[in-house]
């Protein structure tokens, strides 16, 4: 348990605007909210109960879990092309699980999920102040150093005219105006725009960034200078660059990928029900995006920009800037 706690403990650096992001996002969807709990900033608080619990009690509940996902059933995913052979060990390991049963309805109630959490926030968060701002999470780890700053937004629904140009658009972002405002001007080592429309959040993070509170704002300002964007003619649009962001993100797309990759992209794609054809018509309107989509997609973004979900995690000074500008609750990591 030590171990499971020094572990996340170290993740914190590395990975920290994975951390916000999540935070970030975690209430746009059931799967967001699993996620959070299984490996955010709610693991690691967890982390650190579970290795203070005495090894009785833990073996207890593992006993309990045991007994739980025995009746549950279970779904293997096979890599390799040895399957006979795989069949027959798996049969010995896990024939008693059976085919999966039916979800439990009590599992379709995002409350029970939300009474899980160590940290709270729930549907409304926690805030002493209203407005865009309401929803706001501020962290703060005496470790740190540098920050992170995470906002995540509703994105277009999956399969949506506008999911392909979305896609395009966060290329566009990450490699333009995030690289050049908060990268080259902000001094982050990095800052992204990443959609995720199977889980209806489009979410913008830095990394490694020593002012996460002027990122919070240089979010908003790139949003809403996009939509306001004229184009006068068709050169002020770039194309050129409009291009290239195609190009670049139908690569992404189809970029060669190990077997491992493709067996657990294939198992995902294959229980959230996405068939091949879904994937070819991804990369047709990956192909055929318009610059009228993307400027649709812009102005729709920037729609959504007054309910974002701001998270920082920072050091003290930096958090406590935050804390004062956005009129949250600091809230002190154990790490």
């Amino acid at each position: 348990m030590l171990e499971m706690k020094n572990e996340m403990d170290s993740s914190l650096a590395p990975i920290g605007h994975i951390y916000s992001a999540s935070r970030s996002s975690r209430l746009f969807s059931r799967s967001r909210t699993v996620e959070e709990l299984w490996g955010g900033l709610e693991q690691m608080l967890f982390s650190h109960k579970l290795a203070a619990t005495d090894i009785a009690e833990i073996q207890a509940k593992l006993n309990s879990i045991k007994t739980r996902l025995g009746s549950a059933g279970v779904l293997i995913n096979i890599t390799g092309s040895a399957t006979r052979e795989a069949e027959k060990e798996i049969g010995k390991r896990f024939g008693a699980f059976g085919p999966p049963r039916p979800r439990n309805l009590i599992t379709q109630n995002m409350e029970n999920f939300f009474a899980l959490s160590q940290i709270g926030g729930g549907q409304s968060g926690e805030s002493k102040s209203t407005g865009a701002s309401a929803a706001a999470e501020v962290y703060s780890s005496p470790s740190l150093q540098i920050g992170f700053a995470a906002i995540s937004l509703k994105a277009a629904p999956y399969s949506s005219p506008l999911q392909a140009a979305e896609l395009v658009l966060s290329h566009q972002l990450s490699t333009g105006a995030l690289w050049e405002d908060i990268r080259m001007k902000g001094g982050a080592y990095g800052a992204f725009a990443n959609p995720e429309h199977l889980e209806g959040c489009f979410s913008f993070s830095t990394y490694r960034d020593p002012n996460p509170l002027r990122s919070l704002d240089a979010f908003s300002s790139i949003i809403n200078e996009a939509a306001a964007r004229e184009v006068v003619d068709e050169a002020s649009f770039e194309k050129a660059s409009f291009e290239k962001a195609i190009i670049g993100t139908y690569s992404r797309e189809t970029r060669p990928r190990s077997p491992m990759e493709k067996s657990l992209a294939d198992f995902f794609r294959f229980l959230y029900g996405i068939e091949d054809r879904h994937r070819s018509q991804r990369l047709r309107d990956l192909i055929n995006v318009s610059e009228d989509q993307i400027r649709a997609a812009e102005k729709r973004l920037a729609d959504e920009a007054v309910h974002t979900r701001p998270v920082i995690i920072a050091g003290k000074a930096e958090a406590e800037k935050a804390e004062a500008k956005l009129g949250v609750e600091l809230r002190a990591l154990p790490v």
